[in-house]
């Protein structure tokens, strides 16, 4: 059996500059937050060649309801996403003050 390959860069949406947030490799879950509330917040663009495997948002929900570890990784998902736009929001609302 072959093993997944690629690597997927998280962009912030019409941001200017172009340096991605994150980067995730084979095995990574992307998409998790925008499934469960309907809204992409970054957006994902293969920077090698990606295999990629999609399940519907009701799938998902469903997983999530009946695997607890799931469950757990997503709400890891959700808060390091608010944990990152929250220091974006400081960091460049900091000239504000």
């Amino acid at each position: 059996m072959r093993r997944p390959q690629g690597n997927v860069a998280l962009l912030w949406p019409d941001a200017e500059e172009t340096t991605p947030m994150e980067i995730l490799g084979p095995g990574s879950l992307i998409g998790i937050p925008a499934a469960i509330n309907g809204t992409y917040s970054v957006t994902a663009k293969a920077v090698t060649d990606s295999e990629v495997g999609v399940i519907s948002a009701d799938r998902l929900l469903e997983l999530l309801a009946t695997t607890p570890v799931l469950c757990r990784t997503a709400m890891r998902m959700m808060s390091q996403e608010v944990a990152r736009m929250r220091s974006s929001i400081a960091e460049h609302c900091s000239h504000i003050e």
